[in-house]
């Protein structure tokens, strides 16, 4: 069973959302039981609130866990800790790592049609921002632009090469007539649904322009 809390937060204005999460890496990391950790999570909602989320096999190791590490961060950070704050074992669970790990088996075209799929039923791309666009390195030498077609999974990558990236949503209709007909201009790649173990699918711009077009699905208006 997994024991776990859920801590909303309220940040100062203009936090160092990297600082904040290279502060929690750093404590984390020299906790002595680092190796019972099954989560820890720091999820970036907007400017000034966030979510942290803990999860260890057992309720003794993540009381320890939040006195050692979760606590003395919360009160570096200064923030403020809502009393609707979470706290318990998770008997059954569904979804997230679940799906993650599912997503990340496909082969590269069965994730492009995992992506087209949603991105036409939602009419939205979604990818990550910071001071600009995330891009990726997947295409080694070939400028790429990372896309995922929920919020929830651009969420998972908003770490390590793009800590302190938040979501942000591409209406389909511009990502069809506008980003990837510049993209195809410029020769940058689209790098389809990424997830924190998989690099994602190299698709060139042309390609998934096509592939979005053709959809059977594709709501009739949505793009010229």
């Amino acid at each position: 069973m997994t024991h776990q809390k859920i801590s909303h937060l309220h940040l100062a204005p203009g936090v160092d959302w990297a600082g904040a999460a290279a502060r929690l890496e750093a404590r984390a990391a020299a906790w002595s039981a680092v190796d019972a950790v099954e989560e820890l999570q720091l999820v970036r909602v907007d400017d000034q609130t966030g979510v942290l989320i803990a999860a260890t096999v057992d309720r003794e190791t993540l009381a320890s866990l939040i006195h050692a590490v979760v606590d003395p961060w919360i009160a570096e950070q200064c923030a403020a800790e809502p009393q609707s704050t979470l706290q318990g074992e998770t008997i059954f669970g569904l979804g997230r790592h679940q799906r993650g790990s599912q997503l990340d088996a496909l082969g590269d075209a069965e994730r492009c049609d995992y992506f087209v799929d949603r991105v036409v039923a939602s009419a939205t791309v979604w990818g990550l921002y910071g001071d600009t666009w995330a891009r990726s390195t997947a295409a080694g030498d070939v400028e790429a632009l990372p896309v995922w077609p929920t919020r929830l999974l651009a969420a998972r990558c908003a770490g390590a090469e793009w800590r302190g990236f938040v979501p942000r949503p591409i209406a389909l209709a511009a990502f069809l007539e506008q980003w990837l007909t510049g993209m195809d201009e410029d020769g940058i790649v689209a790098v389809v649904l990424p997830t924190p173990t998989h690099p994602g699918a190299i698709v060139p711009a042309a390609e998934l322009t096509q592939a979005l077009r053709r959809h059977p699905e594709r709501p009739r208006g949505t793009v010229a």
